[in-house]
Parts: C-alpha cells; structure tokens; sequence
C-alpha cells in the first residue's frame, strides 16, 4: 500500500506528499499506541516515498486534541510538560527521517499562554532546539482558525496595529505564522485572496518599523533554508515520468484493492520498467533495463 501512494503521487506530477500523520491520538486505533509501534510504519511509508522521488511532512506536530476537532472549534488542552514530552515522543524519533515537519493549531496554556502551536516561537523552538530538526516547517491550513471564532480574534489581535495597521485577519495569521519561525504558511482560498494576502506581506516586509525588519530576517532564513533544500533535491523535484494510462489504472485499483502478492510483484516490475529515479526495482531484471532513461518514457524538466 505504502509503494502505490507514493506511485500514486509520483504519477499524478506531485513531488511533495503531505504526510504521514504520525502524532499521538488516543481515539485513533493506530496512532494512539507508543511511537516504537508507529515508527517502523511511518518509517516504511516514507522510504517508499523517498525510493518515488516524493517528499513527506510529518505531522501534525505536537499533537492533536481528541476531545474536538480543529476544524472546528479550538480550546485550552492543560497537558503538563511531562505529558506533552510523552506525547511528541515520535517526533523526537522521526523529524530528522523527513524534510518537512507540519504543525498544528493546538493550544496548552501550560507551554505557552499567550499563542497556539502555529504562532508560538516556544513550540517551534521544540523542534528546532530541543529534537534539533533543521527541515522545512509548515503550517496546517490558517483557514481551519478562520473558523474557530474568538480563537481567531485573539490571534489576531496580538498583531502590532500602532507598527502597521492591518484590517486583513488572514494576512495578520499569515505573518504571524512566519514570524513564529515556520518557513511556509498553508493558505487556501481564491487567486484574489491569495494576491491579496500577498501583497500585504511585501507591504509589510518593506516598510521600516521594527516588526518590518524583524519579519524581513525571518523571510531570509526561510528563502535560505528552502532554496538549499530544493538545490539539493532538483533531480528528484524536477523529474517527470510518463505513466501508460493501463498502469495508472491499475494503480487506483491497487490501492483501493487487497491485492495477492503475484499481482503486486507484476505491478511493481511494470513500474520499474519506467527507470525512477533512486526506486530500487525488483530482483529481476526488467526487459527494458538496458534502455535509457528517455526511451524508458523519464524526461528531466527543469
């Protein structure tokens, strides 16, 4: 199952898959268990990825609330740092295997009183400092606390209006997601709104004040940090394969399927006959594997 996703992704032109979850829930059957029983899954699933040329991010780091859902509504979870050390006990064992960590809005007054996870320099300094994860951070969707009332407004109204006045709630989660130390901010909705919040952060990037420079320093630590990961993974970002419409096919069924071990090991000689980059093909040799990697049907694209 873990080989068909990452196809799957590797098919469809994508090069970044936005998982595994791997966070603590205790109402899911799976993810509620101890971190060694999660990793060797997580672990298995993002070596299949990695194997397609697809990138993973973990999330949703620290945890997710099991008494509501963040799309919804948000509240104070009161865990104790003890408590919260158990509970992002799989991140500490698995960031480093993936570039790309996603956090979560969850807020516990207990680590910081002031902001949720998304805004929170003291939840990003977790990962940075304390599990020493270098990657790529990126926010789950600002559109989830557009949508949880007063949340929303408290997050917003610690944005320093007597710096740069900003009306614009989305823009606001936006910087301040950034300025929290995440190098990227999930933002949903139309082209215009898009362009819109755009606009407001070189606005405010460009100006003087003191919020200015510091949200400019953040955006350079960010570019820098982006620009050498893509720098070293262009072969595998850039690459495009083109898939037979039969095999893609056959790949939906697989995954929606339980499918016996003959069909899946004839499923992956076929994939191996594409000549992707960095997958390891079957103990066989396929007829095609003496062809190049262009008669193969692989094209780099920059």
């Amino acid at each position: 199952k873990a080989f068909v996703t990452a196809f799957l992704h590797k098919a469809t032109g994508l090069n970044q898959a936005l998982g595994p979850t791997i966070e603590r829930n205790e109402n899911h059957k799976f993810l509620s268990q101890e971190a060694s029983k999660v990793q060797p899954r997580a672990d298995q699933l993002i070596q299949m990825h990695n194997q397609m040329g697809v990138h993973t991010v973990v999330k949703h780091f620290p945890y997710t609330p099991t008494s509501f859902n963040l799309h919804q509504k948000n509240e104070d979870i009161k865990y104790s740092p003890e408590k919260v050390d158990d509970l992002v006990a799989i991140f500490r064992k698995m960031a480093q295997g993936s570039c790309c960590v996603m956090t979560t809005h969850l807020y516990n007054s207990n680590i910081d009183p002031n902001d949720m996870a998304t805004f929170s320099k003291i939840w990003v300094d977790k990962l940075r400092k304390d599990m020493g994860f270098n990657g790529l951070i990126i926010s789950d969707g600002l559109f989830m606390i557009q949508h949880q009332g007063s949340a929303s407004k408290k997050m917003a109204t610690r944005w320093p209006q007597d710096q740069i006045p900003m009306a614009d709630t989305e823009t606001i989660l936006a910087a301040r997601t950034i300025l929290s130390g995440h190098d990227m901010a999930f933002l949903e909705g139309t082209s215009g709104s898009t362009y819109r919040v755009f606009n407001n952060l070189v606005r405010i990037a460009c100006d003087d004040k003191a919020i200015s420079q510091e949200f400019r320093g953040r955006i350079f630590e960010s570019f820098e940090r982006i620009k050498n990961w893509k720098n070293s993974n262009q072969q595998n970002l850039t690459e495009h394969i083109v898939v037979p419409e039969d095999l893609f096919k056959e790949a939906v069924q697989l995954n929606i399927e339980r499918c016996d071990e003959t069909r899946f090991k004839v499923f992956k000689t076929k994939v191996a006959e594409l000549r992707i980059s960095g997958f390891e093909p079957p103990a066989q040799k396929s007829e095609q594997s003496s062809k190049t990697r262009t008669e193969a049907g692989v094209e780099n694209k920059r």
